[in-house]
């Protein structure tokens, strides 16, 4: 299984580059709205880079690392007004796109003047592209937020596969995840 995962000063660099690449592109967007759990973070990051509101807008999709559920489940509405303002709406990955999708749909129903997609990392296989974003790759990737979740079904699945936990220490390590996060969860 191949994974990165970013550390939080690499998160806040690629928050800074997908704010000058919206700016770039004109957009002045009013608010922010995350797709939790993955997008709220870097919302909140972009708001704070580009001086906007945030908001919120709950969906699940995935059940474990590579385990994804059927169809995306809006889980909580947008707590503030998005109808006539510019709205970005902010995931960490578009991965098979059914999220972003969804919600995409979601957030259009609600009438915003604009919408723009964006997320930090887009995988060649999601169903939509989103409108910026900074990285394409086809790793699972592992962000700083979700570590000990994601951690815990990698080491099921290299357990799995008979890899041993030396090899999957020294595999974890050399991808970032700090030490003792990978004693804790070996334990």
């Amino acid at each position: 299984m191949r994974f990165i995962a970013p550390r939080w000063r690499d998160i806040h660099e690629m928050l800074r580059a997908l704010s000058e690449k919206i700016l770039n592109r004109g957009l002045r967007p009013d608010i922010a709205v995350g797709i939790a759990m993955g997008g709220l973070i870097p919302a909140v990051v972009l708001a704070d880079l580009l001086g906007l509101e945030v908001d919120a807008v709950g969906a699940k999709l995935y059940r474990g690392v590579g385990e994804r559920g059927n169809r995306p489940r809006i889980t909580q509405d947008v707590s503030m007004g998005i109808e006539g303002r510019a709205a970005l709406l902010v995931d960490d990955v578009a991965d098979s796109g059914r999220t972003l999708e969804a919600v995409k749909e979601y957030v259009l129903a609600r009438r915003p003047r604009e919408l723009v997609t964006c997320t930090i990392h887009y995988k060649p296989w999601s169903i939509v592209k989103p409108d910026i974003y900074i990285e394409e790759t086809d790793a699972w990737i592992i962000y700083p937020w979700e570590r000990r979740e994601a951690l815990g079904d990698i080491i099921e699945r290299f357990k799995a596969e008979g890899v041993a936990d030396d090899e999957m220490r020294r595999e974890m390590t050399s991808r970032g995840i700090p030490r003792w996060l990978i004693e804790n969860m070996l334990q």
